[in-house]
């Protein structure tokens, strides 16, 4: 069934949740809070084993839903979108709070920009709400994605205006119901890391815009979820689905430059990593490029699918989303300047801008 057959409520918020402790609470009670739109709120459990989803249980409209394995953050949200009947389909971290007026806020970016498939609010850091942790991230030369605003200080004018992205922060992310129908959501094969940027890149090349909505505001916890993983992990899976995202996404001919480019790209991390001790880091990037190797054919299936709902060429994409930041921030990168782990907060965090 179409979401467009259902009758519902204006907004469906989904919120997958993986031993998410106290968290999880706070960021139910967000929503449960709202006023001015109707909605309803999904949780979907990951087979947690601290006991997060007790509470949750107790709360009056909490639709919960507990899986006994780990699909991640791409299938759990895959699965629960099923038992969704919203216009609008927020995507909420479990360590993230949507501030009073939230939904009110997506609601009328969304009414205000038709042009808009996915819409995502400014993200602050949680501990500290006058420093941004995300506003959205422009495609460079590098293939590296260059966070606009992050650790920037949230007043500024530059970051209090609406604006398109390329890619908008995972902590929340408010996409039409009718573009999942059209598009589906997130990769299955993603399980963690790189899939908003996926889900972005696919809405681009088909006709959408992703938008940057200031006016709607959520907290967020900094990756209290991924933080519990071997950093390892992290990597390997960042580098497994960026690569395949962009074997889906670009337009042959980008393919020629992308590709030699982000390969270089990764082997100079690898070689950091290595430099730095951590050896199974170093590996993780060639396993990731190996997984491609082996899975071509599979992504060569899903290029098709994505490649025949593109709408736009990808030097137009690039003409709207298409940022060069200087080389200092490329050097940070290096350096280790920035946080250590990559796309959870945010996709290779950036200083500049």
């Amino acid at each position: 069934m179409s979401y467009h057959d259902r009758a519902g409520p204006d907004f469906s918020v989904i919120i997958v949740n993986y031993n998410g402790g106290s968290m999880l609470s706070e960021c139910v009670r967000s929503v449960l809070v709202q006023e001015g739109r109707d909605f309803e709120v999904i949780v979907l459990d990951n087979g947690s084993s601290d006991g997060s989803c007790d509470a949750v249980r107790l709360m009056p409209g909490v639709k919960l839903i507990e899986e006994k394995k780990n699909l991640g953050f791409a299938g759990g949200n895959n699965v629960a979108i099923a038992y969704a009947r919203g216009k609008y389909l927020l995507l909420l971290n479990n360590d993230a709070t949507l501030d009073p007026g939230c939904l009110e806020h997506l609601a009328e970016g969304l009414d205000n920009h038709p042009e808009a498939g996915l819409l995502s609010p400014k993200i602050l850091m949680m501990n500290n709400p006058s420093i941004i942790n995300a506003v959205g991230a422009f495609w460079t030369s590098s293939t590296i994605l260059y966070c606009y605003g992050y650790l920037k200080k949230e007043d500024k004018p530059e970051y209090n205006h609406t604006m398109t992205a390329f890619a908008l922060g995972g902590p929340a992310l408010c996409i039409r119901e009718e573009v999942v129908d059209q598009l589906g959501l997130f990769d299955p094969d993603f399980w963690n890391f790189y899939e908003e940027i996926d889900l972005c890149h696919r809405l681009w090349i088909s006709g959408y815009e992703c938008r940057y909505y200031p006016t709607a505001l959520v907290r967020h916890a900094k990756a209290v979820t991924a933080s519990s993983l071997p950093l390892s992990l992290i990597r390997y899976h960042d580098c497994k689905n960026g690569l395949t995202s962009m074997l889906k996404n670009f337009e042959a001919r980008t393919l020629l430059t992308v590709i030699p480019v982000h390969l270089t790209v990764l082997v100079l991390k690898s070689l950091v990593w290595l430099s730095g001790g951590d050896f199974d880091s170093f590996k993780a990037v060639y396993r990731a490029i190996a997984y491609n190797v082996i899975y071509l054919s599979r992504t060569i299936k899903k290029r098709r699918k994505v490649q025949a709902h593109r709408r736009l060429r990808d030097r137009d994409v690039f003409a709207r989303v298409k940022k060069n930041p200087d080389l200092k921030h490329y050097m940070l990168l290096l350096s280790g300047g920035y946080d250590n782990v990559e796309h959870i907060q945010p996709p290779v965090g950036s200083t500049t801008g």
